[in-house]
């Protein structure tokens, strides 16, 4: 009995290990809300690489810039994590928040932001500083 369920186990481990897969895109191939934002909110980068990383219940699109800049989508086209080591652009991340940083930590800026679990916002400052907003981007907590 024991040795039945490991082997099932062992099976269904190494059969969502192959059911994962990347497939490397071109920007034309990138879903068009993904092409929008890009051409709105990166238009002064230059386009490196793009994937689709497929998993068994999931996918997501990472798309890289050759300065290093990268923004990962979910399967709705909908930015779920970005991050650019010479600042964000303002128009990605909330008002709010936007508002937030500038009145507390003046002459940092954003250099990392994700979207966690129950749409709170997690971002991250070039001076290393991690903080958690809600879904409306109302300061929570430092992490």
């Amino acid at each position: 009995m024991k040795k039945t369920f490991f082997l099932t186990f062992v099976m269904m481990f190494i059969g969502l290990s192959v059911s994962a897969q990347d497939i490397a895109l071109t920007k034309e191939q990138l879903p068009k809300g993904i092409q929008t934002f890009i051409s709105k909110n990166f238009s002064d980068k230059v386009f490196r690489s793009a994937k689709l990383d497929k998993e068994l219940l999931n996918q997501k699109y990472e798309v890289k810039f050759e300065d290093g800049t990268e923004v990962d989508f979910d399967k709705n086209s909908r930015m779920i994590q970005a991050e650019c080591k010479t600042g964000l652009p303002s128009s990605i991340v909330s008002k709010e928040i936007q508002d937030y940083v500038t009145k507390n930590y003046g002459i940092n800026y954003i250099v990392e932001w994700e979207l966690k679990t129950g749409n709170r916002q997690e971002i991250k400052l070039d001076n290393k500083i991690e903080m958690i907003f809600n879904d409306k981007g109302q300061f929570l907590r430092l992490d």
